[in-house]
């Protein structure tokens, strides 16, 4: 990757096989996503991994719920589908946020 190349956000995968709650945005309802998975985070965007379905296409809104640091509660981040990548009946999401987040904390 060339300086032209580097990324706007570096990520951080310190939380990487944490298991997540999701849903798809499909056709003004909400599907889960079954079996994701959080692979990294930035303050752009994440990657998650998750069971193939057909509710997932680029474009799409992914809304992920995660639990705050030593809290029950649940933090929602909205998204946009921007890349996938399919590997032995996975599916692999690069989403973008809808809005950047600044100070995320898992």
């Amino acid at each position: 990757m060339d300086n032209k190349e580097k990324r706007k956000y570096s990520r951080d995968d310190r939380f990487a096989g944490k298991p997540v709650e999701a849903v798809v945005e499909d056709g003004g309802g909400y599907k889960p996503i079954s079996g994701a998975v959080l692979v990294n985070h930035s303050p752009g965007g994440f990657q998650v991994t998750a069971e193939m379905s057909p509710n997932l296409a680029m474009g799409k809104v992914v809304v992920l719920f995660v639990n705050k640091e030593h809290s029950p509660e649940k933090k929602r981040f909205e998204s946009v589908i921007v890349w996938m990548s399919e590997n032995d009946g996975r599916i692999r999401l690069g989403c973008e946020f809808t809005y950047p987040i600044v100070g995320l904390h898992f």
